[in-house]
């Protein structure tokens, strides 16, 4: 009898091309796929980031609209202050004689402290935080199915990912 016979070369190297090609392939569509998420996630980025300058200017613009106002109350308070010190100085029959028309004054000055940030804006801030902790709940997914793809199971943990992240994309947009 003749012993176990070693595989012909005319059937092992069609089977290696074809194994390397399926394995240059995979290879290929894996940086393509990786490189067009890089893209979608810089152009995400500098969408995000352009939406959260935009909102901090308006909230500056609506704080340095705010200046003016507070000036003119710290000029109001500073001139009663004044008074209220001129006034102490007097006979105590000539400043409570004067103490009514004074505090109607205070009174009728009360100061509307305005709003710092609008509703509106302090929403839109709100979702930015929303979308920032999305982002970092999929990152962490990601990574996990990484993992599981370091130990061979690649399919079940990226279509997990994929679901999850589109999902949350959708549902924060």
């Amino acid at each position: 009898m003749i012993g176990p016979q070693a595989p012909s070369m005319s059937l092992t190297t069609p089977f290696l091309i074809f194994t390397q090609k399926k394995i240059e392939t995979e290879r290929q569509k894996t940086v393509s796929e990786f490189q067009q998420l890089r893209q979608f996630l810089q152009k995400q980025e500098q969408l995000l980031l352009a939406q959260i300058e935009k909102l901090e200017k308006e909230i500056v613009k609506r704080q340095n609209e705010n200046v003016p106002k507070f000036s003119e109350e710290i000029s109001r308070l500073s001139e009663l202050i004044s008074e209220l010190e001129g006034k102490c100085q007097k006979p105590e029959s000539e400043f409570l004689q004067d103490i009514r028309s004074t505090l109607s004054r205070c009174e009728k000055g009360k100061f509307q402290q305005p709003m710092q940030i609008s509703p509106e804006q302090e929403k839109r801030l709100s979702d930015f935080s929303q979308k920032t902790i999305a982002l970092m709940e999929t990152l962490r997914t990601f990574k996990g199915a990484a993992m599981g793809s370091r130990r061979g199971n690649w399919d079940e943990p990226l279509r997990l990912w994929e679901r999850r992240a589109l999902a949350k994309w959708f549902i924060i947009r």
